[in-house]
């Protein structure tokens, strides 16, 4: 699932906004205690700024930059984005389970290559 992810943002990501890096493998900074520990557990985004997101905040924040523009920033508002945080929540406890089943595979395979055209 978390590869299947990377490789839609890989393919939508026109711009090349972002650099997909495994957690374990991400420099100091930007990753601090704080991120490993909660990387994990979600995906975190750091923006140029420094601004850190994380979970469905960090989904949204993708989304709002590859197609989905004011429509990704309208579903991070309250009351939308209470439910997507509970929802990322139980989709990402379950990971393994919906990985393996959805996307035959491991939960969070990150390969580097770059995307598929």
């Amino acid at each position: 699932m978390c590869a299947a992810s990377i490789e839609w943002i890989r393919r939508h990501d026109r711009r090349q906004l972002f650099q997909s890096i495994p957690f374990q493998d991400c420099p100091t900074p930007p990753m601090t205690p704080e991120i490993f520990e909660g990387a994990t557990s979600a995906v975190y985004v750091v923006s140029k700024e420094g601004q850190t997101y994380r979970g469905a905040d960090a989904a949204f924040f993708i989304l709002a930059r590859t197609g989905w523009g004011w429509f990704a920033q309208f579903l991070a508002l309250p009351p939308f984005i209470w439910f997507a945080r509970m929802a990322y929540s139980v989709v990402a406890k379950n990971r393994g389970w919906i990985s393996q089943r959805f996307f035959g595979g491991e939960a969070c395979r990150l390969d580097q290559r770059p995307p598929r055209t």
